[in-house]
């Protein structure tokens, strides 16, 4: 996605495209405050205005922040505004734009109630783009029931195939994590192991978090027991923080690693995670948008938690529990 939207050269409205991709990069990555901000200022463009399957993209990242948060009743709003573009559209702009809310509607906890039957929607020319449709996302989601391991399974398979087709790491992602949910349901842990790797693998070069967020409750082995490069072990101590920092319906249990121990809040376990990958108090106070007095007092009360001195040790510990 960085390379694509430092590339990009539509015909029209080159810098709001440009500028939506990166918002998705960061959405993508976690870095939700930046992809906001980004987007928010896409909507001061005059290009946005009339540009519907842009700003039907934008809604749909706008509206899964506001589902990982929690926030029911900004989702509900953003899902009509999806459903008031409508009228406007042409033929693959309603398209679009029916697919962004048929995963958006799934999430929302009234309509997500009645049942929704992926079956009754159109069949997708968009099966044949870049990436597993929202359509696919959504049918493949509707398997995880006790007793559908085998039907989870083929599906998540053939979602592999189709995403290897179009080039999509998404979506070769969400195959992965669909096919280990369905080992898991299937008692087959060595297969479990093998299938949360390879999505942790293709995730790890540019630390996605998304996809992991909405299905980590269904993961239900210790993500510890995961062991890869420092950059995988990285990965996933990040979706363990993301998790407990934004308070989702998920269950976190089972991502913690025994060095998440309750006197730790969730800004200091994210401050560890920097702070041992090698950056500087001023690096952390950046990207942590705090003053960088506020990151030396708040690394001398984590020593005094864990009952050490300095970086060095604050390193060996953390290794310790990996």
């Amino acid at each position: 996605m960085q390379k694509l939207s430092a590339s990009i050269n539509h015909k029209h409205n080159q810098e709001e495209w440009a500028l939506y991709l990166q918002a998705e990069y960061c959405y993508h990555t976690g870095q939700w405050e930046k992809s906001a901000q980004i987007l928010a200022h896409l909507s001061t463009l005059p290009a946005f205005a009339h540009e519907l399957t842009l700003r039907a993209r934008v809604l749909y990242i706008q509206g899964f922040m506001a589902y990982f948060q929690n926030d029911t009743s900004s989702l509900s709003d953003i899902y009509e505004k999806l459903q008031s573009l409508l009228p406007q559209t042409t033929s693959y702009e309603s398209l679009l734009i029916q697919l962004c809310s048929l995963r958006l509607r799934s999430t929302i906890p009234h309509i997500a109630e009645k049942n929704i039957s992926p079956a009754s929607e159109p069949e997708s020319p968009l099966r044949h783009s870049p990436g597993l449709t929202y359509q696919e996302l959504i049918e493949t989601h509707t398997l995880i029931k006790p007793g559908n391991g085998i039907p989870l399974l083929y599906a998540a398979l053939r979602n592999e195939r189709f995403s290897r087709e179009r080039h999509s790491v998404l979506g070769e992602i969400y195959s992965y994590l669909y096919q280990a949910i369905a080992y898991d349901m299937l008692n087959k842990p060595d297969d479990f192991h093998k299938s949360l790797t390879k999505a942790l693998t293709l995730a790890t070069p540019d630390h996605i978090i998304s996809p992991f967020l909405p299905l980590a409750s269904h993961l239900s082995v210790t993500w510890s027991q995961i062991r890869g490069s420092d950059s995988m072990n990285h990965l996933i101590q990040d979706i363990a923080l993301f998790v407990q920092k934004r308070k989702y319906h998920l269950e976190v249990k089972y991502m913690q690693s025994p060095l998440l121990k309750e006197t730790l809040t969730g800004k200091e376990l994210r401050i560890i995670h920097l702070a041992v990958s090698g950056k500087t108090n001023r690096k952390i106070a950046e990207e942590l948008h705090l003053a960088e007095i506020t990151i030396k007092k708040a690394l001398s009360r984590i020593y005094k938690k864990l009952g050490i001195r300095n970086r060095t040790q604050l390193a060996s510990l953390v290794k310790q529990h990996q």
